[in-house]
């Protein structure tokens, strides 16, 4: 029996991710460091981790593609081939570089276009449609963590701010 909290957590994230709607790529990078970390502190023979290199141009491939067709499902298999890294290797990297892992990544990237969206007026649920969300509960989760507002009062902000050219006089 295993008695890490962070490797339950992780187990714990992957049990409920069909619940709280993940997209492909997040449930693949848990799958992916749920493994990872029980095979680099609980295996009998630990692999030595190749150390980041200069994958600059396969992150900016990646992080390319992924700002491209945010409103996909993508999967980490599809953008390791696209860049020609393994998964675990670009999850690494891409999370060294950018700061934050592709699936996070992905959502900021949704985010910010629904913030266009909304501001254009278009209806919640074609918002999370159009971005990419699941559905529109799983937009309006994460737009408030990412804003810490929910898209309607984002919205309403957004109508109340007024654009004034001062006047020459």
């Amino acid at each position: 029996m295993i008695f890490d909290e962070e490797v339950i957590n992780l187990y714990l994230s992957l049990h409920v991710s069909p619940e709280n709607s993940g997209t492909a790529l997040e449930r693949e990078l848990v799958i992916l460091e749920l493994l990872s970390r029980l095979v680099t502190r609980y295996a009998q023979e630990r692999p030595e981790l190749r150390p980041p290199g200069k994958e600059h141009g396969a992150v900016r491939k990646a992080r390319e593609y992924i700002a491209a067709h945010h409103d996909r499902n993508i999967s980490l298999e599809d953008l390791a081939r696209l860049v020609n890294l393994s998964p675990f290797h670009l999850n690494r990297v891409f999370t060294r570089e950018i700061g934050m892992p592709p699936h996070a990544f992905q959502t900021q990237v949704r985010v910010a276009a629904a913030k266009k969206l909304i501001q254009s007026g278009l209806p919640f649920a074609s918002v999370a449609a159009t971005t990419g969300f699941a559905d529109q509960s799983h937009f309006i989760r994460h737009f408030k963590r990412l804003m810490k507002i929910t898209p309607g009062e984002y919205q309403k902000n957004s109508k109340n701010v007024q654009y004034r050219i001062p006047s020459a006089s």
